[in-house]
C-alpha cells in the first residue's frame, strides 16, 4: 500500500504538531483518505482468522520514515467503519502520539505497565470510536517494561471491549523495544520511506522480526516527494527524530533521563 509524503525541514517543534493536524484523521486528502480505507480492507482480509480483538504494531526500519502518522490514521480509519479502536503509544523513549492529538500525556502506558493507574483511556475528540492510551511518563528501562510477561496480559484485558488495538513502536533497528513486545501483537504494518528507507535496513528490521516469529502483514511504502502528491504528508521533517538512531546519544537514555526526559520525539 502506498501513502505519499512530502519533505520539509522545521524546527519548531510545537508548531509543526499543529500543522500536522492538517494530514491526519478528518483532514486528510481524498486520495490519502482512500489509501488508509485500501489498508484496512488489507489487514481486515489478513486477520480474518483472528477472533476477537486485534492487536496492530507499527513500526518501520529507522526514525524519521512517518510510522506515527501511519498508526493515527490507521486507527482512524479502522473507527469510521464502527470497530472500537484503541490508540496505544507504545513509544517510550520518544513519544509523539499525545502532543499530535492534544491529549494529556501522562498517566499513560508506562503508569498502567508499572501497575500505578488503571485510569490511562482517553477519549478522542476527532471520533467516538476512538480511543487513546498516551505514553505516560518516560521510564528509566522501556524494553525491559513492554517486555515484561505481564504486559502481553494487560493488553489482552484491555482488547476485551475493543475491535481493535493500534500500537506506535519504536523502529526495529534502533532499539529492541518492538521485539520485546510483538508477541502480544497479532501482527506488524511496515512503514517504509521511498527512497530514505535503505534496502539493506529495512532487511535487517525484517530479518529481526522473522526471528521472533512476528506476522508482518504487509508494508506501507510513503512517498516523500512533494511535488508527487501535494500538501499529504509532512513525515520529511522528522528528520530530527533521527537522534533516535545514533545509539550513542539514545545509549544514554537509559543511564540519565534528563537526554530526552523533557521532549517528546518527532517521528
Amino acid at each position: 500500500m502506498k501513502k505519499k509524503n512530502s519533505k520539509n525541514i522545521q524546527t519548531d517543534v510545537t508548531a509543526d504538531y499543529l500543522r500536522d493536524r492538517e494530514y491526519i484523521c478528518e483532514n486528510l486528502n481524498f486520495n490519502a483518505a482512500e489509501a488508509y480505507k485500501m489498508l484496512r480492507t488489507s489487514i481486515g482480509f489478513a486477520l480474518a482468522s483472528v477472533k476477537g480483538c486485534k492487536t496492530i504494531g507499527v513500526t518501520s526500519a529507522n526514525g524519521s520514515e512517518g510510522k506515527s502518522l501511519c498508526a493515527i490514521n490507521l486507527a482512524y480509519t479502522l473507527a469510521l467503519q464502527g470497530s472500537k479502536v484503541l490508540l496505544i503509544d507504545a513509544d517510550l523513549r520518544l513519544p509523539t502520539i499525545a502532543k499530535r492529538l492534544g491529549l494529556n500525556k501522562a498517566p499513560g502506558l508506562s503508569e498502567l505497565l508499572m501497575g500505578q493507574t488503571e485510569s490511562v483511556i482517553q477519549k478522542s475528540e476527532i471520533h467516538p470510536n476512538f480511543m487513546v492510551i498516551t505514553s505516560g511518563s518516560l521510564p528509566a528501562h522501556p524494553s525491559e517494561l513492554l517486555g515484561d510477561d505481564k504486559t502481553a496480559g494487560i493488553i489482552s484485558s484491555l482488547g476485551k471491549m475493543l475491535d481493535y488495538i493500534i500500537m506506535d513502536l519504536p523502529p526495529v533497528n534502533e532499539v529492541s523495544d518492538a521485539l520485546n513486545v510483538s508477541r502480544a501483537l497479532d501482527g506488524i504494518v511496515f512503514v517504509v520511506m521511498s527512497g530514505q528507507s535503505g534496502k539493506a535496513l529495512v532487511r535487517q528490521a525484517v530479518q529481526k522480526l522473522q526471528f521472533t516469529n512476528t506476522e508482518i502483514l504487509g508494508f506501507v511504502m510513503i512517498n516523500n516527494d512533494r511535488d508527487s502528491i501535494g500538501k499529504y504528508g509532512k513525515y520529511g521533517k522528522y528528520g530530527k527524530y533521527g537522534k533516535y538512531g545514533r545509539a550513542g546519544k539514545y545509549g544514554r537514555y537509559a543511564e540519565s533521563g534528563d537526554r530526552y526526559g523533557g521532549e517528546e520525539g518527532q517521528d
